[in-house]
């Protein structure tokens, strides 16, 4: 604890050694003694080279980087203990308000805890200060162990009577919307049993749900004997080879980074546990990186059916005192494998084994805050820093790391069959360019709407896809073009025809639909294109006897909204459920054997060099929700562009021949991986200050930096966003090149009332 001005704060000592008193630039008489080292607090061995690389790669300062390995909240639960000393001397000679110390200290046997809010009066602090350079007491600074709330360990288990779940999901599935999540997520890990914090992660439900179910014998104490951990299955020959590969990296610490490029249900999963049994049996620690924990609980149970306790979940919804008590666990060994989203890079492994990124090309793994970190630039130091091994799974990987499977120093493992002997579902593409030349325009195409027919007389599901929510996206006067557009953002107002507002979904200005052209005054104001609220509206028209829902950011704002539809999906209460891509990731529907995509173009033409990428990624990801179980699923896609390369690969299950088309425009671009970008965002409620600052940092950064491509001064795609008008300058660097540089000119470079951001390996460019 360092004394600075009127404040005591945490530091991190990051080096120690010796001034002499002439060479202070200060007299040595004002120098302020800190505290004792706090015991119970310290950084793992790897912590701060990973933190010094945050600060160095992503333009922040060390104590940022250094506070992502401090328990949240430490500073809090800093206690100062006096303690009598083993050996002190005699007693004589001591004041009375030394002795009345030493009495205080007799009275607490012997530990007395000095406490925030009761200071000692300044008498007994001297009094505390002199007794301790005598050597009569000792101080020690530590981490206080939080109070434990009750039962907050306890394990429960989902009931083994399965006809009493089957009850009351009939009867209550609509009406227990959060009950009914927690019973089909634990039907995901039958058998496992979990924490009451960890079903609150997992489930994202309260303490209260979950004493209902425990009150209703839903959720009960797993058996008194131990249990009996789950026998790996007999791998595939795909899997017998990557198992081996890994294998030997494990054995020999090579801090090897490997992609696992399997299609979906190709067991990459059990690949990631045989290789965590080996490390955790050779006495290692695991991280297990997930891009959502809520997503996970199939995950959780498969880890803990293997490995039992030995598992730890870190996440954002746990309480002050499970935080500390996990961050205990893991920095005493008690639970050597970790399961968290990307600030699990940051927990107290000490003796790190094996690193798992599950679904790496996930754009949730690039921190959208200072310091703007991508994880998987973290993890694979961390890699090379420790010698632990690094998977990268994936069966869309991202552009960067294919490329580092072909060119560079990633090793490709590759499981290209299911483990199960199922099929891909059956992908047709519709054009709807045809359709509107042809005369017949319609949001469902007659194909599409067929195969609707067939599920609703079948009993089965089927999953309407647009990523793109509200009614429609912009309302224009139909005499002189006018755009109704935000007053502090430069988009378009977007139409929320069942609250008759237009909203703007960057800064939520909302105002009531016009009924005259505010230009013109022409009653003639139509909404243009569609989202999910249309293709809701629409779907109730063409099948009044469907049950029919709607799953985007607009309908999940109400309390338990997300929880209902996806039980009732479950319970197969909803016939069409319509939703933008919160229904394309981490949902198992078994009945679901038709998914329609409404329209594919939305994302496929933004100004983004990864809109390609990040399309055929949500084609597949979207594309797997049809036919999970037993029955094979069929795909529909309706697009304008059905010749597009991407929508044909997507079609083809093909990530090949989307990867060679895009690595082709990457490297003419000279975009990542042929280049390092570093975007650098102007902004503020001057427009000309604003202009003036990125004119003049573009300029000295093409002066600094020679031979380095620099772009800009450009108006960033959305150009007012909150009032503020927004510039950008883009930097391209050589591939493994640092951006200290950059950093070091643009820290020399500022306007008043202008905000620079620096973002190193952008993952968005908007």
């Amino acid at each position: 604890m360092v004394p600075l001005g009127t404040r005591t704060l945490l530091g991190v000592v990051v080096s120690s050694g010796r001034l002499a008193a002439d060479e202070l630039l200060f007299p040595a008489e004002k120098l302020r003694p800190a505290s004792p080292p706090i015991s119970g607090l310290s950084l793992p061995p790897h912590g701060l080279k990973l933190a010094q690389f945050i600060a160095d790669e992503y333009a922040c300062e060390l104590g940022s980087a250094t506070s992502l390995f401090v328990l949240p909240g430490a500073q809090d639960r800093i206690q100062t203990v006096v303690e009598k000393a083993d050996d002190p001397g005699p007693d004589d000679h001591l004041t009375a308000a030394q002795l009345e110390v030493l009495k205080m200290l007799e009275e607490a046997d012997g530990r007395l805890v000095l406490q925030k809010k009761t200071r000692l009066a300044a008498s007994l602090s001297r009094a505390l200060r002199s007794l301790r350079e005598r050597g009569f007491v000792r101080q020690v600074i530590s981490l206080q162990l939080a109070n434990e709330r009750a039962g907050a360990h306890d394990l429960l288990t989902l009931t083994t009577d399965q006809a009493s779940v089957d009850k009351f999901l009939t009867a209550y599935a609509r009406k227990r919307p959060a009950q009914t999540l927690v019973l089909t997520r634990l039907r995901e890990a039958p058998g496992t049993a979990f924490s009451l914090q960890e079903l609150r992660a997992l489930c994202g439900v309260s303490d209260a749900t979950l004493k209902a179910l425990i009150q209703g014998k839903l959720l009960v104490p797993p058996p008194e004997a131990e249990p009996t951990l789950a026998l790996a299955p007999p791998p595939t020959d795909e899997q017998k080879l990557a198992i081996e590969s890994l294998s030997n990296s494990i054995n020999q610490m090579d801090g090897q980074t490997f992609l696992l490029f399997g299609v979906t249900g190709s067991g990459k999963t059990e690949v990631y546990l045989k290789c965590a049994g080996q490390a955790m049996a050779e006495g290692r620690q695991v991280l297990y990186l997930v891009p959502e924990i809520a997503l996970t609980a199939q995950v959780v149970g498969q880890l803990k059916a293997r490995f039992g306790s030995s598992v730890s979940v870190l996440h954002s919804n746990l309480t002050p005192a499970e935080r500390q008590r996990t961050w205990l666990d893991i920095a005493e060994g008690r639970t050597p494998l970790v399961l968290g989203p990307r600030s699990a890079l940051f927990a107290p492994l000490t003796r790190l084994g094996l690193i798992i990124m599950d679904e790496e090309h996930e754009g949730s793994y690039k921190q959208d805050a200072t310091p703007r970190y991508s994880t998987k630039h973290l993890a694979r130091f961390l890699a090379k820093a420790t010698g632990a091994p690094l998977i990268l799974g994936s069966a869309t990987p991202s552009v960067e790391t294919f490329y580092d499977s072909i060119h560079g120093d990633i090793t490709r493992l590759e499981l290209l069959r299911r483990a199960t002997g199922a099929r891909l579902p059956d992908v047709m593409i519709e054009s709807l360019a045809e359709l509107y030349r042809a005369g017949s325009p319609a949001i469902l195409s007659p194909r599409l709407q067929i195969a609707i027919e067939e599920r609703l007389a079948r009993g089965e599901q089927t999953v309407l896809f647009l990523n793109r929510r509200a009614y429609a996206p912009l309302l224009s006067c139909r005499d002189c073009g006018h755009v109704l557009s935000c007053n502090d953002c430069s988009v378009a107002l977007s139409l929320h025809k069942r609250s008759n507002t237009l909203l703007c979904h960057y800064c939520d200005h909302r105002r009531p639909v016009p009924t005259l052209c505010p230009d013109c005054g022409s009653q003639k104001v139509r909404s243009m294109g569609m989202g999910t609220e249309k293709v809701e509206e629409t779907v109730r028209t063409l099948y009044p006897q469907a049950r029919v829902e709607r799953l985007d950011r607009d309908t999940a704002q109400k309390k338990g909204a997300v929880e209902e539809i996806i039980s009732r999906m479950h319970a197969k209460d909803i016939d069409i459920l319509v939703g933008t891509q919160m229904v394309a990731k981490g949902f198992d529907f078994p009945d679901v054997t038709l998914v329609g995509v409404v329209l594919a173009d939305t994302a496929l033409h933004l100004p983004d060099f990864r809109a390609s990428e990040r399309t055929f990624q949500l084609l597949t990801q979207v594309s797997g929700r049809a036919g999970r179980s037993k029955r094979h699923g069929e795909v529909i896609i309706q697009t304008f562009n059905p010749r597009h390369l991407v929508i044909e690969s997507a079609q083809r299950h093909d990530y090949l021949e989307f990867y060679r088309h895009a690595i082709l425009e990457r490297e003419l671009a000279h975009y990542p991986p042929f280049n390092r970008l570093v975007n650098i965002l102007f902004s503020g409620e001057d427009e000309a200050a604003v202009n003036r600052c990125a004119k003049r940092a573009a300029l000295e950064l093409r002066s600094e930096l020679e031979g380095r491509l620099v772009l800009g001064p450009a108006r960033s795609p959305i150009e007012r966003l909150k009032k503020s008008w927004r510039q950008h300058v883009m930097v391209k660097l050589q591939p493994e090149e640092s951006p200290l540089d950059v950093i070091r000119v643009l820290r020399l470079i500022g306007e008043p009332g202008v905000q620079t951001m620096i973002d190193v390996d952008p993952q968005s460019m908007l």
